[in-house]
C-alpha cells in the first residue's frame, strides 16, 4: 500500500490504522463485499477506496469492491428518487445527487438527508415538485447547498434543512412512514461534518454553532422570543457534551459578539434573546407609541373619554369607550391606535362594524381567510377585507381611514410593526381587537401580553354572544385559570342543558352524540359542531359521522352530497377556511392552478356557502366539516358545540378556551376528561417585558 495516498485520511482518524489493516486483509482474501464484516461500514470502505493507490489496479476483488460501491450509490440515489417520486424523471440531478453521494453518512439517515438536500436544491432554484431543471436552473444553484459550500459552512446546511423539515411536514408534503425527513438536521449534519472532515471535534466554530443553533432551536420550539440563560444552558451542555466552565464561556461569547442579546431576570438570572426579536421588540415598542403618545392608565383613558359625546348609540358602556375613542371629534379623545382586549361573545365585531359605518375607506384585516368571511357577514359594505399575511407580504399603501386587525392575539410583533409602518406618516386609524386568553401566534411571542404593556387597552368583559348565562360562567371560570363549571345532580335543568360534561371511551360517535336523524346544516339551530385539537382526530371524527348518517358510494374529496364542507385550498373564486353544505358532483371546465395551467374537465363538487351562493371546488379542495380544529374554528361560532378531548396532551387552556367560547346556546364536553384537570400551557417568554422594564 503507498501510504503516500492515504496518509491524510489516517491522519484524520476517520478510519484507523486497525480498519485500514482490516480493509487490506479482506481485499487481500478475495472478499468481494468487505461491508459483509460488521466492522466496515460502506461509507469507511469509500473512503478507503478513494483515498487508495492501490485500488486504481484492475485485481478482480479491487473490480469487485468497486462494483460493490457503485451499486451502492445507484441504490441509495434510486431510493431518493423514489421517496421524492418525481426527481428520478429528471437526468440533469443525477450529477448533483452524485456528488453529494460521494460522502460518508451515518447509516439508516443518509436517505433522508439526502432526500432533504435535493427538495431544498429543488425549492432554492424555483422547480415545482412536478418540474423538469434546465441546463439554466442547475447553473444558478445555491451555494448554500453545494458539497463545497457545506464544507466551508456546515451550519449553514443545518439552518436550511430544519427550517426545511418544519415546512415540508407542515404542508404534510414528506408525512409519515412514507415521506417523512425525520432526522434531527443538527445531529445528521454534524455527523456528517465529522465524518468527512469539514470540521474536528474540538473546533471553536464547530461549537459555537452548535451551541447558537440549538438555542435558536429551542426558543422557536417553545415559540417564544427568548430563553432563560440557564435553559440555554442545559441544552447546550447536553448538545455538545461541555463542562460547565466552557459552555458558560461559549454563550457568553455569542453575547459579547452580539449573535444574542440577554436582559436580567430578578436578581441573579438573565434571558438571551436572538438579535433580530430585539430589534422588533423595540420597533413595536417606539411605533405603537408614536400613534399612542404617552401611555395612559386604564383610569387616566376612561375619565378623558367620558366626558366626550358618545354617537354609539346602544353599544355598552365598555363598547362606547371604544367607539368614542376611534370617532370622536375631540382630538383629546380621539386616538390614532386603539387596542381592544375582549373576552370572547363580548360584541368586539359589533364594535368594528360600528366604526366602520363612520368612515369611506376601511380594510379589515385577518388572520385566516375563514376570519375573513366570518367577519365580511357581520361588517358593512364599504369594508375591503385582506388576511394579514397577505398584506404583509404585497402592502398596498392606499389612503385607508381606518384599520381593523382582527383577532390580534394570532399575529406576531413583526406584523403589527409592518402595518404600523405603511400608515405612520397618515392619518390612518388602526383598531386592533382580540382575546388574549385565546390563541396566541402559532409561529412565535404573545402579541396581545406585550400590547398590554406598551399601551393601556380597552377591556370588553360582558357577553353579547349568548344569554346562556352557565355558558359565560363556564368561559369565565377557564379564562381566570381555574376550574370549568361541571353541572351536578340536583343542578337546575337550564344548567344541564347549557353545560353537559360527560366521561365516554374514546369513541367520538358516542361522545358526540351523532346519531342518523342529526341536521347536516351549519346554520341551522340544530347543528352540533365538533371541535377537537388535532387534524388526525378531526379525520377520524369525520369519517365515523359520516358512518353513523348512512353515507356510501364514491367520495367526493372524501365528501358525500348533503355533507358539511370546509374548503382547504386558495383559489380565485374560494378561500382556505370557508364553509358550506356539498349539493352535488358534476363536471366542469376548471382551471387548477397548481396542476395545470391549462383548462381541463374533471369532477367538481357543487358547494353551497352560507350566503346561499353556489361555487364549484376542485377535487381535494374540500374536506369534511362536521369536526374541526380549534385553530381553524377561531373566529366562528355556533349554537351548540361538542368538545372532544383525547388522550393526546396538546390540548392546552389557550386551546380549551377558545374551543368552548364558539358555543351561543348548548357546550358538550366529552372523551377524555382527565385532560380537563391537566389543561395547562407552557408561558412564552418574550422579550417585551424586560424592555418595558428598562424603559421605565
Amino acid at each position: 500500500m503507498d501510504l503516500e495516498h492515504i496518509d491524510s485520511l489516517l491522519a484524520s482518524r476517520l478510519i484507523t490504522n486497525a480498519q485500514h489493516a482490516k480493509l487490506i486483509s479482506l481485499v487481500e482474501r478475495g472478499v468481494t463485499d468487505p461491508c459483509t464484516d460488521p466492522e466496515v461500514t460502506p461509507g469507511m470502505a469509500q473512503l478507503w477506496y478513494k483515498h487508495s493507490s492501490r485500488l486504481s489496479g484492475e485485481g478482480p476483488n479491487v473490480l469487485a469492491l468497486k462494483t460493490m460501491l457503485v451499486a451502492r450509490r445507484t441504490k441509495m440515489r434510486d431510493d431518493i428518487c423514489t421517496k421524492l417520486g418525481w426527481v428520478g424523471k429528471n437526468p440533469n440531478l443525477d450529477a448533483y445527487i452524485g456528488s453529494w453521494l460521494q460522502l460518508e453518512y451515518e447509516e439508516g439517515v443518509a436517505v433522508d438527508f439526502l432526500s432533504a438536500v435535493v427538495w431544498k436544491y429543488l425549492e432554492y432554484i424555483g422547480e415545482s415538485p412536478a418540474g423538469r431543471l434546465s441546463e439554466e436552473s442547475l447553473a444558478a444553484l445555491t451555494p448554500a447547498l453545494t458539497v463545497e459550500a457545506a464544507r466551508d459552512n456546515p451550519a449553514q446546511l443545518m439552518m436550511d434543512l430544519q427550517d426545511l423539515k418544519k415546512r415540508l411536514n407542515e404542508s404534510k408534503r414528506l408525512r409519515d412512514d412514507k415521506n417523512t425527513f425525520r432526522a434531527n438536521a443538527v445531529h445528521i449534519v454534524d455527523s456528517v461534518a465529522l465524518k468527512n472532515g469539514w470540521w474536528k471535534l474540538d473546533d471553536v466554530s464547530r461549537t459555537h454553532e452548535i451551541s447558537r443553533f440549538t438555542i435558536e432551536s429551542t426558543i422557536a420550539e417553545r415559540q417564544s422570543e427568548c430563553i432563560t440563560f440557564e435553559h440555554a444552558f442545559d441544552k447546550v451542555s447536553a448538545a455538545l457534551y461541555l463542562s460547565e466552565e466552557q459552555c458558560i464561556d461559549t454563550i457568553d461569547t455569542m453575547i459579547a459578539n452580539g449573535i444574542f442579546v440577554e436582559y436580567p431576570l430578578g436578581e441573579e438570572g438573565r434571558v438571551i434573546a436572538p438579535k433580530q426579536f430585539d430589534a422588533t421588540a423595540k420597533s413595536l415598542i417606539s411605533i405603537v407609541r408614536k400613534y399612542d403618545g404617552a401611555a395612559l392608565t386604564t383610569e387616566t383613558m376612561r375619565q378623558t373619554i367620558d366626558g366626550s359625546a358618545s354617537s354609539g348609540a346602544a353599544l355598552t358602556d365598555e363598547q362606547a369607550l371604544v367607539y368614542d375613542a376611534m370617532c370622536s371629534d375631540d382630538p383629546q379623545v380621539r386616538k390614532r391606535f386603539a387596542f381592544v382586549c375582549a373576552a370572547g361573545g363580548t360584541g368586539k365585531s359589533e364594535v368594528c362594524a360600528r366604526v366602520a359605518r363612520k368612515f369611506k375607506r376601511v380594510l379589515c384585516l385577518a388572520p385566516t381567510w375563514k376570519a375573513v368571511e366570518n367577519l365580511r357577514l357581520r361588517l358593512p359594505a364599504n369594508v375591503e377585507f385582506k388576511t394579514i399575511q397577505g398584506f404583509v407580504c404585497n402592502p398596498d399603501g392606499d389612503d385607508y381611514d381606518v384599520i381593523v386587525l382582527d383577532e390580534t392575539s394570532m399575529a406576531i410583533s413583526s406584523m403589527l410593526v409592518t402595518v404600523l409602518g405603511v400608515f405612520q406618516d397618515r392619518t390612518t386609524q388602526i383598531l386592533a381587537v382580540g382575546d388574549d386568553a385565546q390563541l396566541p401566534a402559532i409561529l412565535r411571542g404573545n402579541l396581545m401580553s406585550d400590547l398590554k404593556l406598551i399601551t393601556a387597552p380597552f377591556v370588553l368583559t360582558k357577553n353579547m354572544r349568548t344569554e346562556a348565562r352557565y355558558l359565560v360562567e363556564a368561559a369565565t371560570g377557564v379564562r381566570n385559570g381555574g376550574a370549568m363549571l361541571v353541572p351536578k345532580p340536583g343542578d337546575d335543568a337550564e344548567m344541564h342543558a347549557q353545560v353537559s360534561v360527560q366521561a365516554t371511551a374514546e369513541d367520538p360517535v358516542a361522545a358526540c352524540g351523532v346519531n342518523a336523524g342529526w341536521v347536516c346544516n351549519p346554520w341551522k339551530e340544530d347543528y352540533v359542531q365538533i371541535i377537537t385539537h388535532t387534524n388526525a382526530t378531526v379525520k377520524s371524527v369525520n369519517a365515523e359521522v359520516q358512518s353513523a348518517l348512512g353515507r356510501n358510494g364514491t367520495a367526493f374529496s372524501g365528501c358525500y352530497i348533503g355533507d358539511v364542507v370546509r374548503i382547504i385550498k386558495n383559489t380565485a373564486t374560494y378561500k382556505n377556511g370557508m364553509e358550506g353544505i356539498l349539493r352535488n358532483i358534476t363536471t366542469a371546465s376548471l382551471e387548477v392552478a397548481e396542476e395545470s395551467k391549462k383548462r381541463k374537465t374533471q369532477p367538481v363538487g357543487q358547494v353551497e356557502l352560507r350566503c346561499g351562493t353556489v361555487i364549484d371546488v376542485a377535487n381535494y379542495h374540500m374536506e369534511p366539516g362536521f369536526a374541526c380544529t380549534v385553530h381553524k374554528s377561531q373566529g366562528s361560532e355556533y349554537d351548540n358545540v361538542v368538545v372532544y378531548l383525547t388522550s393526546d396532551t396538546r390540548m392546552t387552556r389557550p386551546l380549551f378556551y377558545t374551543a368552548i367560547t364558539r358555543a351561543k346556546k348548548s357546550l358538550r364536553i366529552s372523551g377524555r376528561l382527565d385532560r380537563m384537570r391537566e389543561l395547562t400551557t407552557e408561558p412564552r417568554l418574550t422579550i417585551i417585558p424586560y424592555l418595558i422594564g428598562d424603559d421605565e
